[in-house]
């Protein structure tokens, strides 16, 4: 009798909750690959957004460290992925 409410009622709700948090991990993980060499490889300002694609004024603010910023919107149901922003112009040519 309960075994055909168990499946819709805790299992998917579940699975869509573990779903949606491994898609926010992922995206930050993956960003902050590109920001921590971008932070070794130049002496400047890197900013991480996540959801917001560059938008400073829809987004939240976190500073971690002097250099490194993460900006994102509050509601990571209407995140679509990530940006980095660094400033590459002076980067050596064999770094680059």
């Amino acid at each position: 009798m309960y075994d055909s409410f168990v499946i819709p009622a805790v299992i998917m709700p579940l699975f869509l909750l573990i779903l949606i948090v491994t898609r926010l991990l992922t995206t930050l993980f993956h960003e902050l690959g590109h920001a921590i060499p971008a932070m070794i490889f130049t002496n400047e300002k890197v900013s991480v957004f996540l959801g917001s694609y560059g938008n400073n004024e829809k987004s939240k603010s976190i500073q971690l460290s002097k250099r490194l910023t993460i900006y994102f919107i509050p509601n990571p149901l209407k995140w679509r992925g990530g940006m980095v922003k660094h400033s590459a112009n002076k980067l050596a040519p064999l770094k680059n």
